[in-house]
């Protein structure tokens, strides 16, 4: 059903692109350009600008909606999916051991601070 979905957004979405290409703001997109031809008097300039208008509009909302009803449809019961590298990442991690933590440097650290006078010789 899913695939289904996808199909039809996969549709809609290039007559939605045709559509927008195929208008133009200044008047000069199909309904420009049709003039006198016989396609223009069946339909008309305006409207074929009308048509395009609308058709524009109807493919935006089922490109949304078919979007929508995708998300909605999705099996989400395999949502423990994982890739192999993130399993192998936590068979390393349990198998190895944790390292210590070293203790911090400072002046109250357990062990003397040598400076390079205490080691030279007299």
């Amino acid at each position: 059903m899913t695939t289904l979905i996808i199909v039809l957004i996969l549709i809609a979405s290039v007559l939605l692109v045709m559509a927008v290409l195929a208008q133009n703001s200044k008047g000069s997109g199909l309904a420009g350009g049709l003039g006198n031809s016989a396609a223009s008097q069946i339909m008309g300039a305006k409207r074929t600008t009308d048509f395009l208008e609308k058709a524009t509009g109807v493919l935006a909302f089922c490109v949304l909606g078919f979007s929508l009803m995708a998300n909605i449809l999705i099996d989400r019961s395999n949502q423990d999916a994982s890739s192999p590298n993130i399993e192998a990442a936590k068979k390393k991690q349990l198998t190895q051991p944790k390292p210590q933590q070293a203790p911090p440097l400072g002046l109250d650290s357990a062990a003397p601070v040598q400076t390079p006078a205490d080691t030279t010789k007299k």
